[in-house]
């Protein structure tokens, strides 16, 4: 307690040095009037928020090299095994990827590579995975198509197809509006054969597709 006469100094108040609450850009010379007062500032709630802005944002990008070079994060696809590959497009696709053109062409020809051992439901995942990042791989489809149609014993695509797995590879080409005629005649042919086996989801889906790629029958 001040004794009478003596002069009462304030509160110490919160400081933190001026070098750890300049806004992001700023220099001390550029420093807003008001903020500085002596080699001491306090700290203000608008710079705690902007460097915790800061912080936060520098943290995910630590956390997806991939932002600033795709092809050092997930580039090397040479040893991927079809689950591994489809993984890898899981994130690719989640971490909105489809502007880095070099990560998905590598992607798409280890697809090519791998497609033989490919079963539909997965085929339909990874042809599903590259319309929702908006790109239309021609390759890709036309090697997806040839896998449909190989009869080969190794083969794997278009072996054992359900009404569902028939469907949905009607469903993601007509997405990619990829109308490949002899596919869609065997697809169709195929839903034709067990057509007691379709559900009410799957003649929707067939429905769809057939309208999607303007087919007249």
């Amino acid at each position: 307690k001040p004794q009478d006469g003596a002069c009462q100094l304030p509160a110490p108040q919160p400081a933190i040095l001026v070098s750890m609450s300049l806004p992001c850009g700023s220099t001390l010379g550029r420093l807003p009037p008001r903020l500085f007062a002596g080699p001491w500032v306090p700290l203000q709630p608008r710079t705690v928020s902007l460097c915790h802005t800061v912080r936060w944002r520098t943290s995910r990008s630590r956390g997806g090299l991939l932002v600033c070079d795709p092809l050092l994060t997930w580039g090397s696809t040479a040893t991927m095994g079809v689950r591994e590959l489809l993984d890898t497009v899981d994130r690719a696709e989640a971490a909105s990827t489809g502007a880095h053109r070099p990560l998905w062409e590598r992607l798409s020809c280890r697809a090519q590579t791998l497609l033989p051992e490919f079963t539909a439901p997965e085929l339909c995942r990874m042809l599903f995975a590259f319309h929702r990042v908006r790109l239309r791989d021609e390759d890709l489809l036309s090697a997806a198509c040839e896998g449909i149609l190989d009869d080969d014993e190794g083969s794997r695509p278009g072996k054992e197809l359900t009404v569902n797995d028939a469907a949905l590879l009607l469903k993601v080409l007509s997405k990619h509006g990829y109308a490949d005629a002899p596919v869609v005649d065997a697809l169709l042919a195929r839903v034709g054969e067990r057509l007691e086996e379709a559900t009410a989801a799957d003649i929707s889906q067939l429905l769809s597709a057939v309208i999607r790629l303007k087919l007249a029958d």
